[in-house]
């Protein structure tokens, strides 16, 4: 039995909090020598509040870092008086609206976002198994499990009246559920073949039902500007209620037979034929895999005092991934037109009675899961009785079909198609070395760990066409571009004649490449760890630091605060020492003191002001790869210290195992030349596309301290 409690208050002032309450209860019994019946309950109840951030007019850092810093926003609320005299009460304060005249600030003071916009979800999640297991023979058993994953989460996002996002309030109340059950039922074998060779086999067979439900409903324009949460406080015209319902049902059956020869020589083989609700047949991924374990050789037994391990493996497997549900058909929708940014026409109002249209995205019978297939060559060393340890490997591995959303003619009646579009490959090495209590004194000891890996990926076909934006803006966006790394960098670049020079125009300034093109990428050159563990009697401390070579990160924070003049490198002033061309072709004098930097492109010394950077040069002109920058960074990832009371006096009077104490600061120092946040943030979240900063808020560090008691 084990219970916990995490309380996180964030780094922000409010609605940035995180509350986790959890228990967890594993018991067994035993019938005889031949029953054992096993169960895991386990129950989680999480509550968070969280703030706005990214491409979003009420998101924090948008609206706070695109402020003036001589522009106070810890006034953010107050009550307007117009010229008759007439008072307007709670009106939001922002720089673009310093006393409240107007209703629409542009984008929301970050002060008005923390203690009005909210975001709230309260998270309940049950996990339970059942697991038998019989031995009618020494050699033979079986075992029949079964387990439940439920959760659910309430929602509750609310932008008061006078937002930047919704101007006239909005509030969604959603609820999303996902219930998964699985069971397998297995059999193994375990029995000699002759003296010298062993054997298991195993026998599967496996159900999974996966239910997910997302339904809610969103109500704008507020009646009542300081009414309660209440989805009423709006016209009827003016709430949109949406459901999602998803249903995803599998079938396996999965076998592996494993050998051991002369205890050094083992083989694996699995094979695992699957039928899925989300395509039309079943498919089978089969795997095998040889290991030696050469340090057993009779001829090597003089050298065991020093390679005390010895295994050289290999393998090859194939893994699949199903389709998301439901990509196999078309279906309609509620009829709605919408005109760019603009208003929209649906056809549920009660004008036209409701009605629906066929999607655009043509659905796709033929899809099939996509399948992963992958060599792997490795090997594991131990010197000195296990005190120093390495692990080697190599992989290449290429995905097939790889499922995206395709862009079709328009003339067949659609603009998409999810297809089994890419092929994608990665061939990496992954480097392990340990070395442990590699310094020891009485009571005191030291060990440490390295990893170093690096991955090399590139996107090897497109279903026909060059390049596939994965996510992001229209430029850049993280693409898949055939022959480039996935998740590259796309957008426009500077033009550059045949020998990579700079195209100028008759000021001196460079122009915007008429076409666009790989401006980055995303993906590390490598990536290392190094962990150390200093182990005094019953304390302990570990501290990891990580590290990231290369990587490229567009920095649109920067490109955005360039063109509102609130980065720091426009801040500069300059006496020009020539007379000097602006981008907008006026002429600065000689002497003239201006507010901007003096650059050369190629054809002489020009200065860059307002007018350069309100136009190409800023993060609203057209050439994105100016802000694209190294991601290269170190990190303090972790420092814990921890102590453990146990020993037979305090086992015999508290009828415990052990209360462990910890206390534990992540994430705690980085170190980087990136000049945005953090290389490590992304705008997209967890998604194919990587490597956009666009005033995404920061990594946090954060600090625990837990007591773990152990019954």
């Amino acid at each position: 039995v084990s219970l916990a409690n995490l309380d996180q208050e964030g780094i922000l002032k409010a609605n940035s909090s995180y509350n986790r309450k959890s228990f967890n209860i594993n018991a067994d019994r035993r019938f005889g020598d031949h029953l054992k019946i096993s169960t895991t309950i386990n129950y989680a109840n999480t509550k968070s509040t969280r703030a706005q951030q990214g491409s979003n007019l009420s998101g924090l850092f948008l609206g706070g870092l695109r402020t003036p810093p001589d522009f106070d926003n810890t006034f953010y609320e107050g009550t307007y008086v117009d010229p008759s005299g007439a008072m307007y009460s709670n009106r939001q304060v922002a720089y673009r609206n310093p006393i409240g005249q107007r209703v629409r600030s542009g984008y929301d003071n970050p002060f008005w976002t923390l203690n009005r916009v909210t975001s709230t979800s309260d998270v309940d999640r049950f996990l339970g198994s059942l697991e038998t297991k019989l031995n009618p023979l020494p050699w033979l058993s079986f075992i029949l499990r079964a387990g439940l994953d439920y959760y659910s989460d309430d929602r509750a996002d609310n932008y008061p009246v006078l937002s930047s996002t919704f101007n006239n309030g909005s509030l969604t109340l959603q609820k999303i559920s996902e219930k998964q059950f699985n069971s397998d039922f297995i059999g193994t074998v375990t029995k000699p073949l002759s003296k010298d060779i062993s054997f298991t086999g195993l026998l599967g067979i496996n159900y999974n039902n996966r239910n997910y439900e997302n339904f809610g409903t969103t109500s704008q324009d507020f009646i009542l500007s300081d009414a309660p949460f209440d989805l009423t406080n709006s016209a009827a015209s003016s709430r949109f209620p949406f459901n999602e319902r998803s249903a995803i049902r599998s079938t396996a059956t999965y076998t592996q037979l494993s050998f051991g020869m002369y205890d050094q020589l083992f083989a694996d083989l699995t094979g695992r034929l699957e039928q899925a609700s989300t395509v039309a047949n079943a498919f089978f991924y089969p795997s095998i895999s040889l290991a030696w374990q050469f340090n057993k050789l009779k001829s090597l037994a003089s050298i065991n005092d020093w390679l005390s391990f010895g295994k050289l493996r290999m393998s090859y497997g194939e893994v699949g991934i199903q389709p998301k549900p439901y990509l196999a058909g078309t279906y309609y929708q509620p009829a709605k037109v919408t005109e760019g940014y603009g208003p929209g026409l649906g056809a549920s109002s009660p004008i036209y009675g409701g009605g629906y249209l066929r999607s655009n995205n043509e659905g796709n019978p033929d899809i099939v899961p996509e399948r992963k297939k992958e060599i792997e060559v490795g090997t594991d060393l131990r010197f000195l009785s296990d005190k120093l340890t390495l692990s080697a490997v190599y992989y290449s591995n290429k995905t097939i079909g790889a499922i995206f959303p395709v862009l079709v003619p328009a003339t067949i009646g659609f603009l998409t198609r999810d297809d089994n579009a890419a092929e994608i490959q990665n061939r990496g090495v992954e480097l392990e070395l340990g070395a442990n209590n590699w310094y020891t004194n009485k009571d005191f000891s030291v060990s440490t760990n390295i990893n170093w890996s690096s991955n090399r990926n590139k996107v090897l076909q497109l279903a026909g066409i060059q390049s596939l934006v994965l996510d992001g803006f229209s430029d850049p966006s993280s693409s898949a571009v055939v022959g480039q790394p996935l998740g590259v960098l796309w957008g426009t670049d500077f033009a550059k004649d045949a020998n990579g020079k700079l195209v100028l125009d008759a000021n001196g300034f460079p122009k915007a490449s008429p076409n666009a093109s790989v401006i980055g990428n995303p993906n590390p050159d490598w990536i290392a760890s190094i962990g150390n563990t200093l182990r005094y009697k019953k304390f302990s401390m570990s501290i990891l630091f990580d590290h990231v070579q290369g990587g490229d990160v567009w920095n649109g924070t920067k490109g955005a605060l360039v063109h509102f003049g609130t980065h720091a490198s426009t801040e500069k002033e300059t006496v020009a020492a020539d007379n000097l061309k602006t981008y907008d072709g006026k002429t600065i004098n000689q002497g003239t003191a201006f507010r901007g930097s003096v650059v050369d492109f190629g054809n002489g010394p020009v200065a860059l002001t307002q007018a350069w950077y309100n136009d190409l040069g800023g993060g609203f002109g057209s050439v994105s790869s100016q802000f694209v920058e190294k991601g290269t960074r170190t990190r303090l990832r972790e420092v814990t210290l921890s102590y453990s009371l146990t020993g037979p006096k305090f086992k015999s009077k508290t009828k415990l195992q052990s209360i462990d104490f910890s206390v534990t600061g992540r994430n705690l120092i980085l170190w980087t030349s990136y000049s945005g946040i953090d290389p490590e943030t992304n705008l997209t979240g967890t998604t194919n596309g990587r490597g956009l900063d666009y005033f995404n808020n920061p990594s946090t560090r954060s600090y625990l301290f837990s007591i773990k008691v152990n019954y």
